[in-house]
């Protein structure tokens, strides 16, 4: 019988963990085992007596199993010991990370008959591996695990693969410094224009994110989506992106510079949040007064497949409120064109491997060529990402009609500022065209 959400008697927790075995060796989803000790217990129960050990069990019982997932099972194996079953574990560092909050709870300051405690944990983690038979086996592994983090001065996770803490330890402490960066106004948004090939018309903007680190500089995505992906805290910054996005979006409406759209990245995480998602996409798009049309979220193609046919479809949702959607890196993976139409999808973005290539591959020519030919098909517009050379600028133009891009040939992305200036720029030459255009036009007037 479970005693409270998430926290069960040994012994189930023992029958749950022989089910994960089995589900896994199915090929079910990977699970983790955490093995969690409270440091000095002994002392705490010998100097405050029994009743106050206790009761100090009980609270740590309460505090993990408020911070676990509803999927995830807490259970005392037997003194100061606990055990955590943590379920969906594709990466390690989604159990690291647990680990860093069972840490972080226990450490919480706790008033025990009169007595002002703080109380810290070590940690042992296992993860599943095929090779492991029985469950047995696996609390070995992460007994033995905690036994290193004791043995290291305890107050620690550690994992049962000494390889594993160095990989986890790197990116839960980059993906703790981003959680703190996002919190002390260290993100910056910076805003790649998109434009069309024959013209130069900006058809939108993307917003891309760059963390100004106090120690290692300007960081680009690369150096820290990963490991925001893996954590979780990826969620935190979708949500401070689109905030921000929008937020610039507005300034340039009301400086009258507004470009059609706003593209912004979507994460396979945030699309995990459900109707919660959309429904702080809506809040986001009415604080700045915006309507869903301003708004375009790029969807990966892995995201999109992972996405498809799941309940609630939050991508199904999105777009019935208005949203624009595009499948990002198109062509980098496989993409059915059914989902294309079934999503709406109203833009593709050609991936860079067939933009870079394109001029010096016959066959990769081919695969642009093809890709823009059934785009037209569908009525879908097309956007040739990280276009970089007059030689890839003119082998659009001379290849495919109506094409859109972006890329270091008309703009690297730019800081809010640069963008307002740039975004300005291509206004006045916008309205100077025109006025030349129609000085040129023949007179009607009669003589």
């Amino acid at each position: 019988m479970l005693l409270l959400r998430g926290y069960a008697p040994a012994e189930f927790f023992s029958k749950l963990l022989g089910l994960a075995l089995a589900a896994g060796r199915r090929g079910d989803t990977p699970f983790a085992v955490l093995y969690v000790d409270l440091d000095n217990f002994k002392g705490i129960n010998d100097l405050l007596g029994h009743s106050a050990g206790d009761l100090l069990l009980k609270t740590a019982a309460q505090r993990m199993a408020g911070v676990v997932r509803e999927t995830d099972l807490v259970a005392r194996l037997g003194g100061d010991e606990f055990a955590v079953l943590q379920t969906d574990v594709a990466d390690p560092s989604t159990a690291g990370t647990l680990a860093a909050k069972l840490r972080a709870v226990l450490a919480e300051p706790l008033i025990l008959d009169g007595n002002l405690l703080r109380i810290t944990a070590s940690i042992g983690i296992a993860m599943y591996a095929p090779e492991v038979s029985t469950a047995e086996e696996i609390l070995t592994q992460a007994d033995r695990a905690l036994y290193r983090a004791k043995e290291e001065g305890r107050d620690r996770y550690r994992f049962h693969s000494q390889e594993l803490d160095a990989i986890v330890h790197e990116r839960v402490s980059m993906a703790e410094d981003l959680r703190a960066g996002i919190d002390r106004n260290e993100l910056e948004l910076y805003y790649q224009p998109q434009v069309t090939v024959a013209t130069g018309r900006i058809v939108g903007v993307e917003a891309l994110v760059r963390w100004n680190h106090p120690r290692l500089g300007q960081l680009k995505p690369g150096a820290f989506l990963p490991a925001a992906e893996r954590t979780g805290v990826i969620v935190q910054l979708g949500a401070w992106v689109l905030n921000r996005a929008c937020q610039q979006f507005r300034e340039w409406r009301e400086q009258g510079l507004g470009p059609p759209l706003i593209a912004v990245n979507l994460s396979a995480s945030q699309l995990k949040l459900g109707l919660d998602f959309c429904r702080y996409v809506q809040a986001t798009l009415d604080k700045w007064g915006l309507s869903p049309r301003d708004l375009e979220f790029d969807v990966p193609e892995s995201v999109l497949s992972e996405a498809y046919g799941t309940n609630p479809d939050v991508l199904q949702k999105l777009r019935d409120m208005g949203v624009r959607l595009a499948i990002d890196d198109f062509g980098a993976e496989y993409t059915s064109m059914g989902r294309v139409k079934a999503y709406h999808v109203e833009r593709l973005k050609i991936a860079p491997y067939f933009i870079n290539s394109m001029t010096s591959s016959d066959a990769d020519a081919g695969a642009v060529r093809l890709m823009f030919h059934l785009a037209s098909k569908l009525g879908v517009e097309i956007v040739a990402k990280s276009v970089e050379t007059e030689e890839q600028q003119a082998f659009l133009l001379s290849a495919v009609d109506g094409a859109n891009a972006q890329g270091f040939y008309y703009s690297q992305p730019l800081a809010a500022g640069q963008a307002t200036d740039y975004l300005r720029l291509k206004q006045e030459e916008s309205h100077a065209a025109g006025e030349s255009a129609r000085l040129l036009l023949p007179s009607t007037s009669k003589h």
